[in-house]
């Protein structure tokens, strides 16, 4: 994350740490879902809100979260942005709506990965992630990996794909994971608008602040 964008809070909340475990990936990626034009219905209604793009939106003014945190002794610390939200008003779906379509394709609901944390703007604190899936067990053969957490009427996501490498690895990509989302929502139905919303969450290697909009 750039200087700018690092943010350190020191709000009292929950405790957790990460999980690492010595064993072997299981190599297995998901093959590439390819939609011809990306030619999805656009959800019918969308959130009012936008950053002008310089200044993050303040998590303290909406439901869904911009970014997701790590727990350190001084505080948490933002790691990784928000870049998918599903918004679930008007239905009976929720976040296992939402996660069962990486079920449907074999994703593991219950991966080895660290415990990363989100601001929930109604109870006023840091909640743990609700749901993760990722498409490999471990990783070291790289894969894409999502964390969720639902708040209200709406599931925030945070998407990407590891580089290569078990238990230390890196963030490869932001945008693969977020295109790779769309596609596999959109060719079984849900209604997509493909980084519609400017949260200014923007974080190196290539997320662009712009946060992709899904409702079933």
């Amino acid at each position: 994350m750039p200087t700018n964008r690092r943010r350190l809070l020191k709000k009292a909340g929950l405790y957790g740490t990460g999980t690492v475990v010595g064993l072997a990936a299981l190599p297995s990626r998901t093959p590439r879902v390819q939609a011809p034009d990306n030619d999805f219905p656009h959800p019918e209604t969308l959130p009012e809100l936008a950053s002008d793009g310089a200044t993050p939106i303040e998590e303290e003014t909406t439901a869904f979260a911009v970014w997701h945190y790590k727990h350190e002794r001084s505080g948490f610390r933002a790691t990784a942005p928000i870049n998918v939200v599903f918004t679930l008003d008007g239905t009976d779906s929720d976040i296992e709506d939402v996660m069962s379509v990486l079920d449907d394709i074999g994703w593991y609901r219950s991966p080895e990965e660290y415990t990363r944390y989100a601001w929930n703007y109604y109870e006023d604190r840091f909640e743990v992630q609700h749901a993760t899936a990722a498409e490999t067990l471990f990783g070291n053969v790289g894969r894409h990996h999502v964390r969720c957490w639902q708040f209200g009427n709406t599931v925030s996501m945070q998407a990407h794909e590891d580089s290569p490498g078990f238990p230390r690895h890196t963030i490869e990509s932001y945008e693969s994971t977020r295109t790779f989302i769309e596609q596999l929502y959109g060719v079984r139905g849900w209604s997509v608008a493909s980084a519609e919303l400017e949260f200014g969450n923007d974080q190196d290697p290539d997320h662009d602040g712009r946060v992709t909009v899904i409702s079933p």
